[in-house]
């Protein structure tokens, strides 16, 4: 068992959603496949928990604002969530 941690830095709001759904696939993509040789042995196969996202919109960094927890309770949900608070922000 080994922890990670992604930080994704939003440079265009037009592109969030899409950019989020693609490594949300990519992640499902990874527990299909496996990390390394040996694959088709049972090696370096991998199972992703979500535990947590954390959104730091640009007022956390300029003006000392809030960042936001938020629910990892469907992943699928995780881009439009992004996209919703930072279109709010």
């Amino acid at each position: 068992e080994f922890r990670f941690e992604l930080v994704y830095t939003a440079e265009d709001l037009d592109h969030v959603k899409e950019d989020l759904d693609r490594v949300l696939s990519l992640l499902d993509l990874l527990e299909d496949d496996a990390l390394g040789g040996g694959g088709s042995r049972g090696n370096g196969r991998v199972q992703i928990r979500l535990e947590g996202c954390r959104l730091r919109p640009r007022s956390f960094y300029l003006e000392k604002g809030e960042e936001q927890d938020l629910s990892v309770e469907d992943p699928k949900t995780l881009p439009a969530q992004v996209t919703d608070s930072l279109q709010g922000a």
